[in-house]
């Protein structure tokens, strides 16, 4: 934020014109403060003029308006397209302007994944500041800031982002905590977001890597878990870390689904039922063991179409898909900006992954009254309410054959869950949650 400090002195007559400058600029991010000095026993000085009754609460309005707001800072690690960061796009929107002074920051310009390169499209309402601190297409700049932020990451964040911020929120595992963790706030205090199961995302790692990642968060001030499970699975990974964890459900803008399902897209052939998997193509998300269940149920001599909805790196995939024979009824349709459209055509949503921690499209489809297929032990199932709002299969290739095989043979099965999809989507209210937060950051 900008300070623009005006001694008036003798220079009073002056204030009215600077007042209504400063009310047309376009940017609101600073403050105005006036050093009255002597010509405020002046009663009919300019300053009169801009005290005046309706003057100054227009003034008191416009001038204290971001001295009185609490900054907040969002640090990501690039603003790619995925669940998290349409998540992020939500709660930064919805955030209560006259409350809240909102920073969006970026470490990389752009995704430091060739392989993945889908990016929004002016997201953010125009009150959130958007930033990002290093443009990662710069080689030598870009491997300069890692060197330097395995050195000094005190001195990086100091440098790139400052103490300025009431609340510093890392909004994702990885590098944005370990880069906040090791900030030296002097007035705030910092926030941990988790997205997904730690046990799983952590398996592996050496007992000297845990240890680290224990002292990360220990440095936090409160973490912010997704999910239950994401909650458990983080207390029992890092039994040590006495931090306050506050479980609050990803928002989601359900008018703004429905509004975006209703646009038109191409007209496209399929053969029903139709089901559409959506997700970045990573190992995760387990699209892979899902065309081989795929594969063997058409093999069985089941018919249907199934679209997979999401950037990455396909290559792994599509041998899978000519290898089962499934191209004529398997479709990678790449990154969609508005996945909303190809969702409501429909018949069931399949969630196959191995790891999530809330997954934003059941969320989605649940607003979209959808019939939804997702693996147990991931935040799918607190989602579905263990298997209330729709169908849950073990997290393994077997289970999942066998629940797409009884999808096939059972067509009432697919009313049935949209009925309570539908039922349990007038329920949710993403008010609720942006509340929750707006609380924690203040308190």
């Amino acid at each position: 934020m900008i300070t623009i400090f005006t001694p008036t002195y003798n220079r009073a007559h002056l204030l009215p014109r600077l007042y209504e400058s400063l009310r047309k600029q376009t940017s609101k991010n600073f403050e105005w403060l006036i050093s009255l000095n002597r010509i405020m026993k002046v009663a009919a000085s300019p300053l009169g003029w801009l005290l005046s009754r309706r003057r100054k609460r227009q003034f008191n309005r416009f001038a204290t308006r971001q001295m009185d707001r609490h900054k907040v800072l969002f640090l990501i690690e690039s603003l790619v397209v995925g669940g998290a960061e349409r998540v992020l796009v939500n709660i930064v929107n919805k955030l209560d302007p006259k409350r809240f002074d909102i920073t969006v920051c970026s470490i990389f310009k752009y995704s430091v994944y060739d392989w993945y390169q889908a990016y929004f499209d002016k997201p953010f309402a125009s009150h959130v500041h958007y930033k990002y601190l290093i443009n990662n297409h710069n080689k030598p700049i870009y491997y300069l800031f890692n060197a330097l932020l395995g050195r000094c990451p005190k001195l990086l964040y100091r440098v790139f982002i400052g103490d300025g911020y009431d609340s510093a929120v890392a909004f994702y595992e990885g590098l944005p905590t370990d880069f906040v963790s090791r900030a030296d706030l002097r007035r705030g205090k910092k926030y941990a977001w988790l997205h997904t199961t730690t046990s799983l995302s952590q398996a592996g790692k050496t007992l000297a890597q845990l240890e680290r990642q224990s002292a990360i968060y220990s440095a936090f001030d409160k973490i912010i878990a997704v999910s239950h499970i994401v909650k458990d699975s983080f207390t029992e990974t890092f039994p040590s870390v006495n931090v306050p964890i506050t479980v609050i459900c990803n928002p989601v803008d359900t008018d703004a689904v429905l509004a975006k399902a209703q646009c038109k897209i191409a007209p496209m052939r399929f053969t029903r039922p139709l089901f559409v998997a959506v997700g970045r193509l990573t190992a995760a998300k387990g699209f892979d063991r899902w065309l081989r269940c795929l594969g063997k149920l058409r093999r069985k001599g089941h018919e249907f179409t199934a679209w997979i909805i999401g950037g990455g790196d396909s290559s792994e995939l599509e041998p899978i898909i000519r290898e089962e024979g499934l191209s004529g009824s398997v479709a990678l349709l790449g990154h969609k900006s508005n996945p909303f459209p190809y969702m409501r055509l429909a018949d069931w949503i399949i969630a196959p992954s191995r790891i999530e921690g809330l997954p934003a499209v059941i969320q989605e489809s649940i607003a979209l009254g959808k019939a939804i297929m997702g693996t147990k032990g991931t935040g799918i199932a607190e989602l579905l309410r263990d298997g209330e709002i729709g169908m849950l299969v073990d997290n393994s290739s077997e289970s999942i054959e066998a629940g797409m095989e009884k999808i096939l043979m059972s067509p009432g099965l697919k009313d049935l869950y949209e009925k309570k999809a539908s039922e349990c989507s007038r329920t949710v209210s993403s008010e609720e949650a942006i509340t929750k937060i707006e609380n924690l950051l203040i308190s």
